[in-house]
């Protein structure tokens, strides 16, 4: 299977004008497009595709293990690796498909991290560890629970849930200061090299150092401590009418 592991996207803004400038020459018969651009619809598309393009990522890595497994079998045609089959080549066409475009060679963004960080909290949401050989243990131990209280509503269709908020408040301390990032355009990574300067000391330290490495690029960064206090609401019992309603539920917190 041909993979799309690595693909550079560009930015999200391209992304919108490209989906306007498709969607305007094939016509539409709703919205007007200037209407559409108004609206946002466009937008709306292209972060929509972005998101599908990332969770189909991470549903690929999912279906890897799932096939290294049926290997490990030497399991014969039958209906589940026909299933398999067929999501492969779905996704494989939607992922050419985002390849061919919405993706260029030169572009600096990379979705790589954030596929990782989707595919480990899928797992994890599972209850599943997220490396895992055979013969060890199916579920992870310790869970993450967030407990709420779900209500049914009137409208048996929907329900409600009571569930943990948390306030956080800004109080008077805020530090300002400022840093110095580099970034490796061969690795396409962001290292800090000085923080907690004054803002004419890190635009000076970023020319030199530009000056000094002309392959890489140094950029100047506001920093902001700010002190901060969080208070955490979380409901255990819920009443209508001097009667208890609800039911409490635990759900794993990804």
């Amino acid at each position: 299977m041909k993979k799309y592991e690595t693909i550079e996207l560009v930015g999200k803004a391209e992304i919108e004008e490209n989906v306007r400038k498709r969607i305007a020459t094939t016509g539409v018969r709703g919205l007007s497009l200037e209407r559409a651009q108004e609206l946002g619809l466009f937008k709306r598309i292209s972060l929509l595709l972005t998101a599908m393009h990332l969770s189909m990522q991470a549903a690929d890595r999912i279906f890897n293990q799932v096939d290294t497994l049926l290997k490990d079998l030497g399991l014969r045609r039958n209906e589940i690796t026909k299933a398999c089959n067929e999501f492969d080549k779905a996704s494989e066409r939607f992922l050419k498909f985002w390849t061919d475009y919405y993706s260029k060679e030169e572009s600096n963004v990379d979705m790589d991290e954030d596929i990782e960080v989707l595919y480990g909290n899928i797992l994890r949401w599972s209850t599943l560890p997220v490396n895992w050989q055979l013969g060890e243990p199916q579920f992870v131990k310790e869970k993450n629970i967030e407990a709420s209280i779900v209500i049914d509503s009137e409208d048996s269709d929907k329900i409600l849930r009571l569930s943990k908020s948390v306030i956080d408040e800004n109080v008077d301390s805020c530090e300002e200061s400022w840093c110095v990032t580099k970034y490796d355009v061969k690795e396409k990574s962001q290292t800090c090299i000085y923080s907690k300067m004054d803002k004419a000391s890190a635009l000076m330290s970023a020319k030199r150092l530009s000056a000094d490495d002309e392959e890489n690029i140094y950029s100047v960064s506001q920093m902001l401590d700010i002190t901060k206090r969080e208070t955490i609401i979380t409901p255990v019992k819920a009443f209508r009418a001097n009667a208890t309603i609800g039911k409490i539920s635990n759900k794993i917190k990804v």
